[in-house]
Protein backbone atom coordinates (compact mmCIF):
# COMPACT_ATOMS: atom_id res chain seq x y z
CA UNK A 1 0.00 0.00 0.00
CA UNK A 2 1.37 3.27 -1.10
CA UNK A 3 1.63 6.44 1.40
CA UNK A 4 -1.35 7.99 -0.35
CA UNK A 5 -3.64 5.11 0.07
CA UNK A 6 -2.49 5.05 3.85
CA UNK A 7 -3.21 8.58 4.32
CA UNK A 8 -6.50 8.41 2.58
CA UNK A 9 -7.60 5.54 4.17
CA UNK A 10 -6.82 7.28 7.66
CA UNK A 11 -8.44 10.04 6.36
CA UNK A 12 -11.66 7.90 5.37
CA UNK A 13 -11.22 6.12 8.48
CA UNK A 14 -11.34 9.25 10.86
CA UNK A 15 -14.81 10.49 8.85
CA UNK A 16 -16.11 7.32 9.63
CA UNK A 17 -15.28 7.94 13.28
CA UNK A 18 -16.62 11.24 13.31
CA UNK A 19 -20.20 9.99 11.63
CA UNK A 20 -20.47 7.53 13.89
CA UNK A 21 -19.86 9.64 17.24
CA UNK A 22 -21.95 12.59 15.59
CA UNK A 23 -25.00 9.94 15.21
CA UNK A 24 -24.45 8.58 18.38
CA UNK A 25 -25.34 11.94 20.05
CA UNK A 26 -27.97 12.60 18.07
CA UNK A 27 -29.53 10.16 18.83
CA UNK A 28 -30.42 11.00 22.45
CA UNK A 29 -32.07 13.53 20.89
CA UNK A 30 -35.48 12.49 21.17
CA UNK A 31 -34.82 11.38 24.41
CA UNK A 32 -33.29 14.50 25.63
CA UNK A 33 -36.48 16.21 23.70
CA UNK A 34 -39.11 13.65 25.33
CA UNK A 35 -37.93 14.31 29.49
CA UNK A 36 -37.42 17.84 28.20
CA UNK A 37 -33.61 17.56 29.47
CA UNK A 38 -33.15 21.50 27.95
CA UNK A 39 -29.48 21.43 29.62
CA UNK A 40 -28.42 18.09 28.02
CA UNK A 41 -29.46 19.22 24.41
CA UNK A 42 -27.44 21.96 25.18
CA UNK A 43 -24.70 19.88 25.97
CA UNK A 44 -25.37 17.75 22.84
CA UNK A 45 -25.23 20.71 20.73
CA UNK A 46 -21.78 21.58 22.25
CA UNK A 47 -20.54 18.13 21.83
CA UNK A 48 -21.41 17.65 18.28
CA UNK A 49 -19.37 20.29 17.63
CA UNK A 50 -16.44 19.21 19.61
CA UNK A 51 -16.34 16.07 17.67
CA UNK A 52 -15.79 17.41 14.15
CA UNK A 53 -12.66 19.11 15.80
CA UNK A 54 -11.29 16.26 17.84
CA UNK A 55 -11.38 14.05 14.79
CA UNK A 56 -9.94 16.42 12.78
CA UNK A 57 -7.12 17.01 14.47
CA UNK A 58 -6.62 13.47 15.54
CA UNK A 59 -6.75 12.46 11.47
CA UNK A 60 -4.04 15.99 10.88
CA UNK A 61 -1.82 14.40 13.97
CA UNK A 62 -2.12 10.43 12.13
CA UNK A 63 -1.08 12.54 8.60
CA UNK A 64 1.85 14.07 9.96
CA UNK A 65 3.18 10.91 11.64
CA UNK A 66 2.61 8.94 8.34
CA UNK A 67 4.16 11.43 5.93
CA UNK A 68 6.62 13.00 8.27
CA UNK A 69 8.19 15.73 6.44
CA UNK A 70 6.68 15.43 3.06
CA UNK A 71 3.49 16.49 5.00
CA UNK A 72 3.14 19.65 2.89
CA UNK A 73 4.61 17.95 -0.51
CA UNK A 74 1.13 18.81 -2.89
CA UNK A 75 2.30 16.25 -5.05
CA UNK A 76 1.52 13.53 -2.37
CA UNK A 77 -1.63 15.48 -1.75
CA UNK A 78 -2.79 14.88 -5.05
CA UNK A 79 -1.89 11.34 -4.92
CA UNK A 80 -4.13 11.47 -1.85
CA UNK A 81 -6.96 13.37 -2.63
CA UNK A 82 -6.89 10.59 -6.01
CA UNK A 83 -6.98 7.85 -3.60
CA UNK A 84 -9.83 9.08 -0.99
CA UNK A 85 -12.07 9.34 -4.39
CA UNK A 86 -12.94 5.55 -4.66
CA UNK A 87 -13.50 5.26 -0.74
CA UNK A 88 -15.93 7.55 -0.69
CA UNK A 89 -17.41 8.23 -4.43
CA UNK A 90 -20.63 5.90 -3.61
CA UNK A 91 -21.61 7.50 -0.57
CA UNK A 92 -24.68 8.95 0.09
CA UNK A 93 -22.47 11.41 1.89
CA UNK A 94 -19.85 11.84 -0.30
CA UNK A 95 -19.90 15.71 -0.07
CA UNK A 96 -19.33 15.80 3.81
CA UNK A 97 -16.76 13.11 3.41
CA UNK A 98 -14.81 15.13 0.81
CA UNK A 99 -15.48 18.46 3.33
CA UNK A 100 -13.92 16.32 5.57
CA UNK A 101 -11.02 15.92 4.14
CA UNK A 102 -11.01 19.57 3.59
CA UNK A 103 -10.87 20.14 6.94
CA UNK A 104 -7.90 18.23 6.94
CA UNK A 105 -6.14 19.76 3.96
CA UNK A 106 -6.85 23.23 5.46
CA UNK A 107 -5.37 22.09 8.85
CA UNK A 108 -1.77 20.89 7.40
CA UNK A 109 -1.86 23.92 4.76
CA UNK A 110 -3.52 26.78 6.42
CA UNK A 111 -5.08 27.32 2.98
CA UNK A 112 -6.75 31.18 1.62
CA UNK A 113 -9.52 30.90 -0.44
CA UNK A 114 -9.60 27.13 -2.14
CA UNK A 115 -6.78 24.97 -3.61
CA UNK A 116 -8.34 23.23 -6.25
CA UNK A 117 -5.56 20.52 -7.04
CA UNK A 118 -5.48 19.30 -3.12
CA UNK A 119 -8.76 20.14 -1.99
CA UNK A 120 -12.62 18.77 -3.48
CA UNK A 121 -14.64 21.38 -4.79
CA UNK A 122 -18.52 21.34 -4.89
CA UNK A 123 -20.53 19.25 -7.76
CA UNK A 124 -22.49 20.77 -10.07
CA UNK A 125 -26.05 19.14 -9.44
CA UNK A 126 -27.21 16.21 -11.48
Amino acid sequence: MTDAQQCAGAIACAFDRFHAQFRAVTRRAAQRFAERDWHGMQRDAVERLDIREQVVRSAVAEIRELLGQRVQDKCIWQEIKSAYVPLVVDRLDRELAETFFNSVTRRIFTTVGVDPVIEFLDHPAS
